[in-house]
């Protein structure tokens, strides 16, 4: 299985790099596979909890959104607000890649332009997989569970029928995928890049003094999130992580009270030194340069009292944003 899991893995980071552009909607180039593996990680980790299929969940989630890079701009009315279709999803214009590989092919041939990337992504990896050997029972069960990943976004709408799905990895994936991109502190970062980069478009400047005080309000908006959650260990990791992240606001609130010491040593100067990077984000290669190079120059220049004290908190964030990552908190 590890074999074939590397081969699907391959084709759907071959498949996010069809496409040329670097930003589209809240994602961008490096976010696609970064947030794929977290996905399938944190996918393992909650399924190992309660008797899942693993093999089943890891290829869903390393399949889940191999359609995703199709999904344009969010379709928008004249008053800005976002068009839904009949089920409550969100409509999207449709990006076509400038290169093709067996997935963009199979996508054509098989007409799927205008679906959602759930629908469409359930489509091709049945198609793919039992292309590659493996029974169709199997390839059918991948495509149910990709299929329920995504609901509707606006709370009033029914859910729609064929993206219930009841078996347990459904709602694992469902879980993972909204808790990624939502609770916790990976969640904090896709955040902080989605809105400084809005601010570099909009003044020209990534102003870490114009973003900080708006944290709190994000971590707010996102005490909702736990109640979306399909199952019992999806809520339990939803919540952990939305204490996390209620955490870091406190944290913040503090350091902001005392800027320098907080830019200097602090999850401030963790921050401004990710948003450094906001054209052309990548969360694992900013987390190594944090370890390699922004910590150990701040064990240098930290002070004592509260710059130290920051210093400490500063290590504990990377610590669980490293545990994040890898699925283990």
């Amino acid at each position: 299985m590890q074999g074939l899991l590397s081969r699907i893995d391959a084709l759907v980071e071959e498949t996010f790099g069809l496409w040329d552009e670097r930003r589209v909607g809240f994602s961008w180039e490096r976010y696609y596979m970064n947030h794929t593996r977290r996905v399938r990680d944190l996918c393992l980790a909650m399924g190992s909890q309660v008797g899942a299929d693993l093999d089943l969940l890891s290829i869903a989630a390393t399949m889940h959104d191999v359609t995703k890079r199709y999904d344009g701009e969010i379709i928008k009315d004249e008053e800005g607000n976002r068009i839904l279709d009949e089920r409550g999803f969100w409509r999207n214009e449709v990006l076509k890649p400038v290169r093709v590989n067996r997935v963009t092919k199979l996508y054509d041939k098989l007409h799927l332009e205008g679906q959602m990337h759930n629908e469409t992504g359930a489509i091709v990896a049945v198609s793919i997989l039992c292309e590659m050997g493996l029974p169709g029972s199997f390839a059918a069960e991948v495509g149910e569970v990709i299929r329920a990943h995504v609901q509707p976004w606006n709370n009033g709408a029914e859910r729609a029928e064929d993206s219930s799905g009841s078996r347990i990895e459904c709602s694992i994936l469902h879980d993972a995928d909204m808790i990624d991109a939502n609770l916790g502190l990976v969640a904090f970062y896709r955040h902080s890049h989605i809105l400084i980069h809005r601010m570099w478009e909009a003044t020209g400047v990534a102003d870490i003094r114009e973003y900080a005080p708006r944290v709190a309000d994000w971590v707010e908006m996102k005490v909702s999130f736990v109640d979306r959650m399909r199952c019992d260990v999806g809520r339990e990791r939803a919540m952990e992580r939305l204490a996390r992240s209620q955490e870091m606001r406190k944290e913040l609130d503090d350091e902001m009270a005392h800027w320098e010491a907080g830019l200097n040593a602090g999850v401030l100067g963790i921050i401004n030194h990710f948003i450094q990077s906001h054209d052309d984000p990548d969360l694992n290669r900013q987390l190594e340069e944090l370890k390699r190079d922004w910590l150990p120059s701040r064990a240098e220049a930290a002070g004592k009292g509260v710059e130290l004290r920051f210093r400490e908190k500063a290590l504990q964030f990377v610590d669980l944003l490293e545990q994040e990552i890898k699925g283990e908190a």
